[in-house]
């Protein structure tokens, strides 16, 4: 079994993650190289010594030669890094969101199909087993016709969370509450539930420290007549309540909330299976935000990369998010009714 080697780019608040995700995925990865514009963000984990360490992308992309890069810098410097390592015919994994808005989609999406490199995405609640058994129950059509989907994310980043980067909160490089903290959550929307046909929202700022929207609402109409919810904020107090999506049909109710989407508060339906039995089993209360996805996120890349059946995330599963972000702020600034294939974008976002 060949070990891939894989380098970071950015060791800041996520890096702790995708460190732990290494750890467990040692038999199949192998860090090469690290850089950071500041270096004590990597002397602090106690890294081996044989790693190489690094100021600038250049400097490591110009001292390494990994199979993989993950890019885990800034949201708003996404795009200008996937570029830079992607020139270089590398495959690549990025943190969420892929890129600020839907016009560096179009633009990112001409550039991958060009210089054919393998571009993965984070979306690491995917795998939480709750999840992957809604995801089994939708495909199994236990729900009947879905006709409600709702999406939570009540959770607090106060001063201090946004005073630790002078990016966080910023429209160009953080992009508020939907791009930074809600994205995984509209993600799962999409992907548990289909294409949005038009979307309408408001959006208010509390903390004033930002200068992004901290507290987003939303009303989608999906193609298939579903109507979703999106309610978002990192206004909470005092603490964080809830990241949760529910999904409500005519046969058929569930709702997984926790932090991190990994614990079945709601799982009923008319007609009862007998794995509904052990439905338990796939929950659990994470003491985080992030939930523990990471290390099988890790574990499908690697079978990507090794050209096996896999479940890996590609960046074309998340236009869908990232424009949908980007229309439901374009909403809220014109404050009306959008249709998603329209030509109204935000003029914030990633500004």
């Amino acid at each position: 079994m060949r070990v891939l080697k894989i380098s970071y780019i950015g060791c800041g608040r996520i890096f702790k993650k995708h460190l732990n995700a290494y750890n467990e995925n040692k038999n199949f990865f192998d860090i090469e190289a690290i850089c950071d514009i500041n270096k004590k963000k990597i002397t602090k984990h106690n890294l081996p010594k044989n790693i190489k360490s690094f100021k600038s992308i250049d400097d490591l992309l110009n001292n390494s030669n990994s199979d993989l890069y993950v890019i885990l810098t800034p949201s708003g410097l996404h795009y200008s890094h996937i570029i830079k390592v992607g020139n270089q015919k590398k495959n690549i994994l990025v943190e969420k969101p892929m890129v600020m808005n839907f016009q560096e989609c179009i633009k990112l999406d001409s550039f991958v199909k060009k210089n054919k490199i393998n571009l993965f995405i984070v979306k690491q609640n995917r795998f939480n087993p709750a999840i992957m058994k809604l995801k089994e129950a939708i495909s199994q059509r236990r729900f009947g016709k879905i006709f409600l989907a709702t999406i939570r994310v009540r959770w607090k980043r106060d001063n201090a969370y946004f005073k630790l980067d002078k990016w966080r909160g910023t429209w160009k490089l953080d992009g508020g509450v939907l791009a930074n903290q809600a994205s995984h959550h509209i993600d799962l929307l999409t992907w548990l539930v289909g294409d949005v046909k038009s979307v309408f929202a408001k959006a208010s700022k509390i903390n004033k420290v930002t200068q992004a929207s901290d507290t987003v609402a939303a009303v989608l109409k999906f193609k298939n007549g579903t109507t979703g919810i999106i309610e978002t904020t990192t206004a909470t107090e005092p603490e964080n309540l809830e990241g949760s999506i529910s999904i409500l049909g005519e046969k058929g109710s569930v709702e997984i909330g926790g932090f991190a989407v990994s614990k079945i508060v709601n799982w009923k339906f008319k007609k009862k299976l007998n794995s509904d039995l052990k439905i338990n089993d796939y929950s659990y209360l994470n003491k985080n935000v992030y939930g523990t996805g990471h290390v099988k996120l890790y574990k499908e890349i690697y079978k990507s990369l090794s050209g096996k059946k896999n479940e890996a995330i590609y960046y074309s599963e998340s236009i869908k998010s990232v424009k949908l972000i980007d229309k439901i702020y374009a909403s809220a600034e014109l404050n009306k009714e959008i249709n998603i294939n329209d030509n109204n974008f935000s003029k914030l976002l990633g500004k």
